[in-house]
């Protein structure tokens, strides 16, 4: 049973699954030599990735009680996620490799009533759970994970950006029904972020925060809220550069995209205590670049100002 448990997490898909069990029964006379069986898949589907030329692999010792698993996927897409990955190669239990970047380590359990995975390097980890009750949901909790390792994602919504410090914690679930819209949605603490755009018009280094956020996208439209606060750091953005304080400050963002275009955002709200408040929305062109600003801005206490806004 070891080797269906490590392939159906890894695929997640029932061309998998039928094809580890027909390893599974090649292998269950109890073995007398060294055995190797295969299997290949031309293409596997589902809500959330494609994978192509996949292939398994069991090496079953002769009179060992478990075997080895590998698979390999020449191609693996996720589009509405931002990732693309090619030559990937995964032992079980073992490292997990995308053609020539720094293994990560994957470990994954399966029963008949769930499906959990690890993934991890140093300090980072991801983990996913998913139940056979609810198929459309997955599960993953994220801790110490590199903002690097976010860049396909967070590019489908800012494509300029440079995340190049920090890292976050997250729970996110993952809701990919065959036919609504893809949805991403739960808590997130950000700690020491630091990025740039290409053109260097906007910059920050040492951003906190958190964060509930809700993003859902199909092929025609995306939306997104960020609801939260930040917590220190500094940013600059065009002439404006802002220290934060070490108390909160309140930012709430909803946005949304058609398809071709650029991000409209109808509401911008920052809540700096009686120092700042700004309510209002932006209009963004296709390439990311500003086309409109609208915002009402209010301060009851104009003494920390030049402090945090005005330098």
């Amino acid at each position: 049973g070891f080797a269906i448990r490590c392939l159906y997490a890894a695929g997640m898909s029932r061309p998998i699954i039928a094809a580890s069990l027909g390893l599974l029964a090649a292998l269950c006379a109890p073995p007398t030599q060294a055995r190797t069986l295969q299997a290949k898949i031309a293409r596997v589907t589902t809500p959330v990735a494609t994978l192509e030329q996949v292939r398994v692999r069991v090496d079953w010792a002769a009179d060992a009680q478990s075997g080895e698993l590998q698979l390999w996927a020449g191609r693996v897409e996720a589009p509405d996620l931002g990732y693309r990955y090619r030559d990937l190669h995964w032992r079980c239990e073992g490292a997990l490799r995308s053609g020539r970047s720094a293994p990560l380590q994957l470990a994954v359990r399966f029963d008949a009533a769930s499906t959990q995975a690890s993934l991890a390097r140093g300090n980072a980890r991801i983990a996913l759970d998913r139940n056979a009750a609810s198929p459309d949901l997955t599960t993953f909790d994220l801790a110490r994970v590199p903002i690097q390792w976010a860049q396909a994602l967070l590019a489908k919504a800012w494509p300029d950006a440079n995340f190049k410090s920090g890292d976050f914690d997250a729970r996110l679930l993952i809701d990919a029904p065959t036919h609504r819209p893809l949805r991403i949605s739960g808590p997130l603490t950000l700690r020491g972020i630091g990025l740039e755009t290409a053109d260097a018009s906007i910059a920050g280094e040492k951003l906190g925060g958190r964060f509930a956020i809700d993003y859902r996208t199909t092929p025609a439209l995306s939306l997104l809220t960020v609801d939260g606060e930040l917590r220190g750091g500094e940013f600059l953005a065009g002439n404006t550069y802002v220290a934060l304080p070490a108390t909160p400050v309140g930012l709430r963002i909803d946005a949304m995209q058609h398809a071709g275009a650029g991000w409209e955002l109808p509401r911008i709200e920052w809540r700096d205590g009686d120092a700042l408040t700004a309510e209002g929305s932006a209009h963004f062109a296709a390439d990311a670049s500003l086309q409109s600003l609208d915002l009402d801005v209010h301060s009851g206490d104009m003494s920390p100002l030049r402090q945090r806004y005005l330098s």
